[in-house]
């Protein structure tokens, strides 16, 4: 909303005496005032800093100010104490923190590969999906509503492991990370949506492989996306075998394989019958596509995910802020401290998604590949989930695209077999 056009002199009542009415110098300036926490470079603040603190030391006629400080100047003068800092570190992003306490705005690397302006036009969903284990007593809105899975939309459980924490706010640890991304066909391919991200402390492989078998059932997913390098084929083993859930009834216990169709790994034909030799429960669901990464994939895996995302097929969880507005004010600050991280955590982590991506530099590889590298003691767990899937997804186009110029006419039997069972 512009105010300028409305924007007056104020009008005190001495102005209507008659030894102040006639003389300008009596009457005050109109002026404007902008708060704002420091966030994105692309959003309108950043560009209004810019000008005011351009303007305040380059225009005469009018008089500009800022005034920026960070939590430590609160600290300073008794507005915060360290007690406060040491438990907003110990509940807040990094991304919350920079933003809101260390007043550091959000943008891209310097010889970043993805720019954050492309990111931030994908983030177009509302709606997250939230795992039916989390209850919201306080909250009824149909933004936490889970959309029903349609009949030719795929769905894919994207995971990439880490075996160790480095830190203990479970925020920015290494973490394994678990991504839920749907996929519906159109006529030229796919439209793919990020609808979860979660993450699990390194250290707890018990945690992640029940976190992997629960998802796998609440987002009724297609697929399962491993990185298959390391500690990844220990953690394929343990999912190969026969599981009964400790607290819920109706559980499907059977292990998970991995798929037999060829066309949709990378992976050699010798490493495919090896893993299924390790399958331990016979009736497992053929579902795991294990991915082992080389300098030549990672260099197309990223190329493609660009492309994907230059073409708007990729649609990202709106930022926090603004899911935060969407929901009743009343309900959401009535809500226990709990239920209002669960309700945020998709959305956070795809900030924190994104905060990656922008971050990561581009250098030149072996034989001249692309290769993407975080900052120091940075990450890049769940961009290279994103980057996983988008690239599995493009598989099943290839596939399909295969099937359909094999025959006279596509229609809907062209996507049979293409879904496991």
């Amino acid at each position: 909303m512009n105010i300028m056009p409305m924007s007056q002199p104020r009008q005190p009542i001495y102005l209507q005496l008659d030894e102040y009415s006639k003389d300008s110098k009596y009457i005050e300036k109109s002026k404007s005032i902008y708060i704002t926490s420091s966030r994105y470079k692309v959003e309108w603040w950043y560009q209004m800093v810019r000008r005011v603190i351009k303007a305040c030391y380059e225009e005469p006629s009018i008089a500009y100010n800022f005034f920026m400080v960070d939590i430590y100047t609160a600290i300073k003068y008794g507005l915060k104490s360290i007690q406060d800092w040491i438990k907003i570190k110990q509940n807040s992003s990094q991304i919350d923190i920079d933003a809101e306490y260390l007043n550091i705005p959000l943008g891209e690397a310097e010889d970043a590969f993805f720019t954050l302006e492309l990111f931030k036009s994908c983030q177009k969903n509302k709606k997250a999906f939230i795992p039916p284990t989390y209850h919201f007593s306080n909250i009824k809105s149909n933004m936490l509503e889970n959309k029903k899975k349609t009949k030719d939309e795929i769905r894919l459980l994207v995971c990439d492991f880490a075996f160790s924490n480095t830190t203990s706010t479970g925020w920015e640890s290494d973490n394994t990370v678990l991504l839920c991304m749907s996929a519906t066909p159109h006529q030229y391919g796919f439209d793919r949506n990020v609808d979860y991200i979660e993450t699990v402390g390194g250290g707890n492989s018990d945690e992640t492989l029940r976190r992997i078998r629960e998802l796998y059932w609440d987002y009724e997913c297609d697929w399962i996306i491993i990185d298959g390098r390391s500690g990844g084929e220990t953690i394929y083993n343990e999912l190969t075998k026969f599981w009964e859930h400790p607290s819920r009834n109706n559980w499907n216990g059977h292990g998970f394989s991995v798929c037999r169709d060829m066309r949709l790994h990378d992976a050699t034909n010798a490493k495919v019958k090896d893993l299924i030799s390790r399958t331990v429960d016979p009736d497992a669901i053929q579902c795991v596509i294990p991915v082992y990464a080389t300098d030549t994939s990672n260099d197309l895996m990223w190329q493609a995910l660009l492309r994907q995302l230059t073409r708007g097929n990729i649609g990202l969880l709106i930022d926090s802020l603004f899911f935060e507005e969407m929901l009743e004010e009343k309900q959401y600050f009535h809500a226990t401290n709990e239920e209002r991280t669960n309700i945020k955590m998709p959305y956070v982590q795809t900030e924190l998604l994104i905060n990656e991506a922008v971050n990561l530099k581009r250098v030149t590889g072996g034989r001249g590949t692309i290769k993407l590298v975080e900052p120091k003691n940075g990450h890049k767990d769940r961009v290279i989930c994103l980057a996983y899937g988008n690239a599995f997804v493009d598989k099943l186009e290839n596939v399909i695209q295969y099937k359909s110029e094999r025959s006279e006419e596509f229609d809907e039997s062209d996507w049979e077999g293409i879904f496991c069972v």
